[in-house]
């Protein structure tokens, strides 16, 4: 996270100059005529401001075209199975991914829990790129008999687009292997 926001600063760097450098060429007989310094920090402020629009922007969908974010788009709706150490018996579940360039959601519901990400990232881990969250699981009441409401980590190796696959283990001592698709 710290590459992309590195990344992220040095591009509005780079826009806040570009669009000054554009702002005073536009402006170029009122500089040659005699400017103040009142205007000069008029042309910087809207620089500043153009840029901050852009690099929002940038942040919120742009950075999906850009060829040189290595950061894999992962952002949509999965369909897959779970399944836990617990019962050995595979659940069908769907996910949800909102991703930005700066930060991921993820959302997985079964038939009886919805469990809602409260930390994710993708990262480089020993040369693979990986998908790692935290999540809280908040199971229906009428199946917190047997399944509690926990925390969990899982993480998914991203070498193939479209495709999945992953574990998690959570504070209650359970673990398992996840597989999932993109829906089209």
């Amino acid at each position: 996270m710290k590459k992309q926001m590195n990344g992220l600063l040095n591009k509005g760097m780079w826009c806040a100059i570009v669009l000054f450098a554009l702002r005073c060429f536009i402006s170029i007989k009122e500089i040659q005529d005699g400017i103040s310094i009142y205007s000069l920090w008029g042309f910087a402020g809207e620089a500043i401001g153009g840029a901050a629009l852009l690099m929002v922007a940038y942040e919120k969908c742009l950075w999906k075209f850009d060829p040189f974010v290595e950061i894999p788009n992962i952002n949509g709706s999965y369909i897959g199975t779970l399944t836990s150490n617990y019962d050995n018996k595979a659940r069908h579940v769907t996910m949800k991914i909102k991703q930005s360039l700066l930060s991921t959601e993820i959302t997985v519901k079964t038939e009886e829990s919805i469990s809602r990400s409260v930390s994710a990232y993708v990262e480089e881990v020993f040369g693979e790129t990986e998908l790692i969250y935290t999540y809280l699981n908040e199971p229906e009441s009428k199946s917190r008999d047997r399944s509690e409401i926990h925390y969990g980590t899982a993480t998914f190796i991203l070498n193939e687009k479209d495709h999945l696959v992953g574990k998690y283990f959570t504070d209650r001592n359970t673990s398992g292997d996840m597989v999932f698709r993109k829906q089209k």
